[in-house]
């Protein structure tokens, strides 16, 4: 979808442009398209480092999804729960002990329901993320976990570098940063 495209690639001012199409699109607004157009607005708050709004518009997008018993499909809560621990980690940065917590929370459940996937590294990034702010001395561990199983690209930047290793973001810098809620740059 052309939308996330540009937030991965940080054209935020395209990416907002084709926000701003979906809105005026009333198809946009009405199931599994309302929640596609959710999650691309959710990414977009966290591409703008807005943690705050982009959880507002995540816990906007689960209400639909069980109002319209979407939540029943584990693909949809899993979408939905990436950027909603991303938002917590970038509110636990800024000082939200409690946004940790839930994050970890969160990216525990979502590892869970998703071991056999693509998302299951990403979940064990964000708990590891999520165990570091905490303090919990695992999170290298967990990290490790995370290493093993089949990645993007942007997952196995964010790991390299959380690793301590030199890492070259190329044009991925931008996405790197906002899905690890800025605490890789």
């Amino acid at each position: 979808h052309r939308g996330r495209a540009y937030i991965l690639a940080g054209a935020l001012d395209d990416a907002r442009a084709q926000l701003r199409a979906l809105e005026a699109d009333p198809v946009s607004t009405i199931g599994v398209a309302a929640v596609y157009r959710g999650i691309f607005e959710a990414e977009l708050a966290l591409a703008e480092h807005d943690w705050h709004r982009a959880h507002a518009i995540t816990q906007q997008v689960n209400a639909s999804l069980r109002s319209q018993w979407l939540s029943t499909m584990p693909a949809f809560l899993t979408m939905v729960d990436i950027p909603q621990a991303i938002a917590r980690l970038g509110m636990a940065r800024a000082g939200d002990r409690d946004a940790a917590k839930q994050a970890l929370a969160i990216a525990k459940r979502t590892a869970a329901r998703s071991k056999h996937s693509f998302y299951a590294a990403t979940a064990l990034r964000l708990q590891a993320q999520a165990e570091q702010l905490l303090g919990n001395a695992q999170w290298r561990r967990t990290l490790d976990r995370a290493a093993t199983g089949n990645m993007t690209r942007i997952d196995s930047l964010a790991i390299a570098a959380m690793r301590g290793e030199r890492v070259d973001f190329g044009g991925f810098a931008p996405a790197v940063e906002w899905n690890t809620g800025g605490m890789v740059r």
